[in-house]
């Protein structure tokens, strides 16, 4: 929450910040950040669902090395803030805002796609892990 957080105090007031925090945690991601993180768990098995669908050899790589968990749940509770330029951050959250949760799984999706040659070609988590958090 915290890059969430400083994303909206750099261009909102800090009641503003709180606000959109709440709306965020409360209404777009209900269930995200708890101690179980149970929203996310749920997005996680729909967005490897969809992944299936879309980019199927890719899935079936991901699966086999055991990483699409780690990697899309740090992308899903920073909004992608985790991973993107700084002056990109603002654009995510404000598409995230207008298309909620959609936003996250069409992200993911695409990152995976302009990736897909390079995460097919590598042989262990460590290598997907460090290509997909560049």
């Amino acid at each position: 929450m915290n890059m969430i957080t400083s994303v909206f105090l750099l261009y909102a007031t800090e009641e503003e910040s709180f606000w959109l925090l709440v709306s965020v945690v409360e209404r777009l991601l209900p269930d995200y950040y708890n101690k179980k993180v149970v929203g996310a768990i749920v997005d996680q098995n729909v967005f490897e669902i969809l992944l299936k669908e879309n980019l199927p050899d890719l899935h079936r790589h991901l699966a086999k090395l055991g990483v699409l968990k780690m990697v899309t749940m740090s992308w899903f509770l920073t909004l992608f803030l985790s991973i993107v330029p700084f002056s990109s951050a603002i654009h995510f959250v404000d598409c995230f805002f207008y298309e909620g949760t959609k936003f996250l799984f069409q992200t993911a999706i695409e990152i995976l796609r302009s990736n897909e040659v390079a995460l097919l070609s590598v042989s262990d988590d460590g290598e997907a892990m460090q290509l997909l958090n560049e």
